[in-house]
């Protein structure tokens, strides 16, 4: 194959990267419009049959990637698999319980600090450098998460904004643990990650004595948010592939764009002036981490491009 053919199948395989990866945060933008329209008045019951649904889920994308061989993933990390199990868990549980305290505006810009946090984390436990503009994104970040959380003092949704920024550090540790131990393939981690939640939210629901049947509208709902789950997945999995993890960071942001405006488009909820500032500046800091790491991409000079 000549360069000038190399480079025309690079740029078809990026272009198709990134619309893989921002169409992923436009297909689970529709997670919070989903939540909104549940009927169910306890969430842990609710919970249940979404951990069903993606346990479920996840399983079958395994079976067909490794053969039938379900567990095989057990020889690769062993409990090692299980810290990053657990932080999925957590991290899915404050989110959806973060939208049910506090707008989808605030619980989505509290989870898009998740990057951040990863990188804050793997610094401190595994010693990786953190660049000068990464600093700087950490600070607007905490800049716009204090914004937020005092607004949220004085007009309500405090304990909504507790649980996302809970959940954004729960995905921040479950990328690191992750990184840790080498899993290149996440399904299955998230696969054990939605069992545990099972066994959670069915323990909680039973000694609280709620009733576990939810209705087959808010069932089919959890069903349809555990497609889009996994959709998604497998379609950033694809795109983070052909694209530069800085620039999926940012083209992935799709979902924090549409999330709130499919609520306000429906349900006419919007945030107060106070979030709407602090959200900014956290799109902000994300926008400068992801910015950093397209520079710098952009200063190294690939091998083929080279040639003349």
């Amino acid at each position: 194959m000549s360069a000038v053919a190399q480079a025309s199948a690079r740029a078809g395989g990026h272009l198709g990267g990134a619309l893989a990866i921002a169409l992923t945060g436009l297909i689970w933008s529709a997670g919070g419009l989903f939540f909104r329209l549940l009927e169910g008045g306890q969430l842990w019951p609710i919970l249940i049959w979404r951990y069903l649904a993606v346990t479920l889920f996840f399983a079958g994308i395994i079976l067909g990637r490794r053969r039938g061989r379900l567990f095989a993933f057990w020889g690769e990390l062993g409990w090692k698999a299980i810290p990053g199990a657990l932080c999925f868990t957590g991290a899915s549980v404050f989110f959806l319980f973060a939208l049910d305290s506090t707008t989808v505006f605030n619980a989505l810009m509290m989870l898009s600090v998740q990057p951040l946090l990863a990188a804050a984390l793997a610094w401190v436990l595994l010693r990786e450098p953190v660049k000068p503009a990464t600093w700087v994104a950490m600070a607007l970040a905490a800049a716009g998460i204090f914004l937020m959380v005092q607004d949220s003092l004085e007009g309500g949704g405090f304990i909504g904004n507790v649980f996302a920024l809970a959940s954004s550090l729960c995905f921040a540790a479950y990328t690191v643990f992750n990184r840790a131990v080498g899993a290149v393939d996440t399904a299955p981690l998230v696969m054990v990650g939605g069992f545990f939640g099972i066994l959670i939210a069915l323990a909680v629901s039973s000694s609280a004595g709620y009733a576990l049947y939810v209705g087959s509208h808010d069932i089919l709902l959890c069903i349809a948010m555990s497609l889009l789950l996994g959709l998604g997945f497998l379609l950033f999995n694809w795109g983070i592939r052909r694209v530069p993890a800085a620039e999926a960071l940012v083209l992935a942001q799709t979902e924090v764009i549409f999330g709130p405006l499919w609520v306000w488009l429906v349900f006419t909820e919007r945030p107060s002036d106070a979030a709407l500032l602090g959200g900014l500046v956290l799109f902000a800091a994300v926008l400068v981490q992801g910015g950093s790491g397209l520079r710098r991409k952009a200063r190294v000079v690939p091998p083929a491009a080279a040639q003349p």
